[in-house]
């Protein structure tokens, strides 16, 4: 089955959002933002398309804290970074960036041009599945990093920088929680399509 990783640095998020916002588009100064964006990829060998599976769950990426290995992965890391500014007795945000780089991990078929063409035109119809799955959760954390942006730079003056520090990371927690909740919905709303696929394979 396909899965998702998330990977969470200490980091401030924002305020929580509904799934059907969630690829709205939220202003963002490009200056306080960055996304970069990796793809890596592991190698496995199959004679037969039936073995597919079974081997990519032997040498794909490890998901989890019990390091169960997975088709593919999406995996975010972010970090941010804010400047004070004093004014009228309290403490506000003066700037705030926010820094997120997205890893996907996709399987790449070692021996594609020793298959038949039947066995290898299955295969890319597979990786596009799995390629385009990966993009989506790529989607939701390119929102999470702008909306992140977008709400520290709003945060509201506290009495004291401690105490704005301390509502940020409530914030923090809340958006991060949404992230997660929403990434499994992905999930859960592929899951019958993902199932079906992986049946597919393992018949050959």
């Amino acid at each position: 089955m396909l899965q998702y990783c998330l990977f969470r640095l200490p980091a401030i998020l924002a305020l929580a959002i509904t799934f059907l916002i969630a690829h709205a588009n939220v202003p963002v100064n490009a200056m306080d933002l960055s996304i970069k964006t990796r793809t890596k990829f592991y190698s496995f060998r199959a004679k037969k398309f039936h073995q597919v599976s079974r081997q990519m769950l032997r040498y794909g990426p490890s998901f989890g804290r019990n390091g169960r290995r997975v088709w593919a992965k999406a995996k975010r890391e972010y970090d941010w970074k804010l400047t004070y500014l004093r004014s009228n007795g309290k403490c506000a945000v003066k700037h705030a960036e926010v820094r997120m780089k997205i890893t996907y991990t996709l399987p790449r078929l070692e021996n594609e041009r020793q298959v038949s063409h039947r066995f290898r035109s299955k295969w890319k119809q597979v990786y596009n599945i799995l390629h385009r799955h990966e993009l989506r959760h790529g989607r939701n954390y390119k929102f999470l990093a702008k909306k992140l942006t977008h709400d520290l730079q709003r945060l509201k003056p506290q009495r004291n920088c401690f105490a704005l520090k301390r509502s940020a990371r409530r914030l923090d927690d809340k958006l991060h929680n949404q992230d997660i909740r929403r990434n499994r919905r992905l999930e859960s709303g592929e899951r019958r399509r993902l199932t079906r696929l992986q049946r597919r394979i393992e018949r050959g």
